[in-house]
């Protein structure tokens, strides 16, 4: 999946995703803007990339995912803007 942001943001939740992949990959290009990445609870996230005048945030609580558990990459290339990445619960059906 790649995000391509400028003068503007975009919203990514995917706490009702299905990801049949051991690894996702989304990458995030940001010009004077951000993404907000939402993932549920238990999965691995790994998070890089560079950011200038700006700022790229992982921060992933819960539960340690267990092993085996599916991986996301967020690669976030910023400048003057940013990526942030964070986990919540599953919505309730």
């Amino acid at each position: 999946c790649t995000v391509v942001n400028v003068l503007g943001g975009c919203d990514l939740d995917l706490r009702e995703a299905i990801v049949e992949a051991p690894e996702t990959v989304i990458t995030v290009w940001s010009l004077m803007g951000g993404s907000d990445v939402i993932v549920p609870e238990g999965v691995a996230v790994e998070m890089g990339g560079f950011a200038l005048l700006g700022g790229n945030d992982l921060k992933v609580g819960g539960p340690p995912p267990p092993e085996g558990a599916p991986v996301v990459r967020v690669r976030a290339f910023s400048l003057l803007g940013g990526t942030d990445v964070r986990s919540r619960p599953a919505r309730s059906p």
